[in-house]
Formats: C-alpha cells, sequence, structure tokens
C-alpha cells in the first residue's frame, strides 16, 4: 500500500500546479495541502526535517521533499514511469534543456503576474520573451509533444506555462506557439 502523499503549495495555481498535473497523469493518489497565509505556512515550515523546506513540498508519509524537479522525479519513480524523463540519455537532457527554458519564461510571467500593472507591461514582456518563445516554437514544430510522440516532464511545465500566457497576454504574437497547446 502507498504511503500518503501529500504536495502543498500557496491555495492558488503556481508552482505546483505541473506537479499536481503530472501526479494526475500517472494515477498517484494525493491531497493537495493549500496554504493561505505565510504564517500558517511558517507553522508547517518549523516542523519539516527536509534539508531546504520550500514550497513546493511533497510529503510522503514522514519524508518530505523539495525542489520542483526533485518532486517530479519522486512522482515518476512512484508511478514507475521513467519513460517520462526521457526515453534515453539525449532526451533526458533535452528535457532537462527545455525544462530550464520553460523556468525562465515562468519566472518573468509571475513577475509579469505580480505587477499591478501587468496591462502595460505586457509589451516589454513580449519583446524580452518573444524571440525564446519562438525558439521554443520551432523547436516544437512538427512533433505531438515537445520532444516528439512521448510525453516528458518538460510538457506539463510547458503547458502549464503557455495556459498562463494565453490567460494574461492578449496578443496574436504568441498564437502559433499556443496552439501547442491544442495537440
Amino acid at each position: 500500500m502507498q504511503e500518503k502523499v501529500v504536495i502543498g503549495y500557496w491555495k492558488m495555481q503556481g508552482g505546483a500546479e505541473p506537479l499536481i498535473k503530472l501526479a494526475k497523469y500517472v494515477k498517484i493518489e494525493f491531497e493537495v495541502k493549500g496554504y493561505a497565509d505565510f504564517q500558517e505556512w511558517q507553522v508547517d515550515k518549523a516542523t519539516m526535517t527536509n534539508l531546504f523546506p520550500n514550497l513546493p513540498y511533497m510529503r510522503i508519509g514522514d519524508t518530505v521533499l523539495s525542489e520542483s524537479d526533485a518532486i517530479a522525479i519522486q512522482i515518476v519513480a512512484l508511478a514507475n514511469r521513467e519513460e517520462l524523463l526521457g526515453r534515453n540519455f539525449e532526451e533526458l537532457v533535452l528535457n532537462s534543456t527545455v525544462k530550464g527554458v520553460v523556468k525562465d519564461i515562468q519566472k518573468e510571467l509571475y513577475g509579469l503576474f505580480m505587477n499591478p500593472n501587468w496591462e502595460t507591461e505586457q509589451p516589454k514582456f513580449l519583446e524580452k520573451l518573444g524571440p525564446k518563445l519562438q525558439r521554443l516554437d520551432k523547436f516544437a514544430t512538427g512533433k505531438k509533444f515537445i520532444l516528439g510522440d512521448d510525453l516528458v516532464i518538460a510538457d506539463f511545465l510547458l503547458c502549464h506555462i503557455l495556459y498562463g500566457i494565453g490567460k494574461m497576454v492578449n496578443s496574436p504574437h504568441f498564437l502559433i506557439i499556443l496552439t501547442y497547446l491544442l495537440l
């Protein structure tokens, strides 16, 4: 019997969302612990014995993991779905590369989300990240998923970021890459 799995994050869509979608996809039974405020998180954080308590985290019985990459790997391992890391070493490296690129975009996108003037800041966002998104689009063109015919962890993160871009940035500049969500 699998030990109880808990994914902890703020009570909002954010950094844990791709992990939650990955866990659902591989059919890991889990619950989400959503923190409403900083104080609530600090109380739980003080009880954690892992080296780097942070959000998101994943608790499996008494073991607590933090950092999204480590959690994603653990989810894949729990489900015995290592192919989601890549089918070979080359795909493993490409998966990690794409995740790095997407995390760069994510950092900028979250900055835009948190900016009270996000609507007027969109052009700067588009100017800064447009070329990176166009390269990502070129890399994905003709593929069912980001690396080809098989889903990998990077697809979950990419889908989350593209969804956020689609919700926040109303620009035809991104229509090509947003069609990736529809594949």
